[in-house]
């Protein structure tokens, strides 16, 4: 992409939304050329995400096994990702309709590779990003990644410590304070400013934008919050 004629390759940003933000998180902690990343409910560790259904123990030894089996033999045996997303109906009705649209689609995924999935954790290189940006975005009634289960506080305070607000005046100077607020928009500075309340944040000074029309509003400190954060 950074070949591209129409592209300039100094400004590569990744978005991600669920499993894709698990792997935009990760992208961003070991590759330099993503500047800027916006990660959407997605799973900071997927075993300690998965551990959360019934039986996961013997669901892992069957992972285990099917593993086995494939490198013994190449056999390939497969599971339902409606099986997956059990614990949110909504996720599984949209799966079964998106099925009817498009019939040579098959929603599965095979046991084996699941084995690897359990031992992705995107958080355990979040402390690489800094000081490029990543805007976390999580909601706290999500059935599947619920909130205290997605990037984990203390991973997000390492990746956040020292984090240079480049957007601002004067970079110089230690920031003292966990949310700063900038930007046109009443309305989004308000939702942000009630989030970093019940968060218990320092708010610093309101700031005005540098570049009319933008806004900048999100957590640029030392968040400490295990129920998650929104940062930017």
């Amino acid at each position: 992409m950074q070949h591209q004629p129409e592209v300039n390759p100094e400004r590569i940003g990744l978005y991600g939304t669920s499993f894709g933000c698990a792997n935009v998180t990760y992208t961003a902690g070991v590759d330099e050329r993503a500047k800027c990343t916006v990660a959407v409910v997605g799973p900071g560790d997927c075993e300690r995400q998965f551990r959360m259904g019934p039986n996961f123990d013997a669901f892992m030894d069957k992972v285990r096994r099917a593993k086995a089996e494939f490198v013994i033999s190449g056999k390939v045996s497969y599971m339902q990702t409606m099986r997956l997303m059990a614990r949110d109906p909504d996720v599984v009705a949209d799966l079964e309709k998106s099925q009817k649209l498009f019939p040579t689609w098959k929603p599965e995924v095979s046991f084996e590779s699941l084995a690897d999935i359990m031992e992705f954790k995107p958080e355990s290189v979040v402390d690489r990003i800094s000081p490029r940006a990543i805007l976390w975005l999580h909601t706290d009634k999500d059935k599947l990644v619920p909130l205290l289960f997605g990037q984990k506080g203390g991973e997000i305070d390492r990746a956040l410590e020292g984090f240079a607000a480049h957007e601002l005046a004067d970079t110089e100077h230690p920031i003292e304070c966990d949310l700063l607020l900038c930007g046109q928009d009443a309305g989004a500075k308000e939702t942000v400013s009630q989030l970093g309340r019940s968060l218990g944040l320092r708010r610093g000074p309101e700031l005005a934008a540098r570049a009319a029309g933008v806004a900048l509003e999100g957590t640029t400190h030392n968040v400490r919050d295990e129920a998650g954060t929104l940062a930017s």
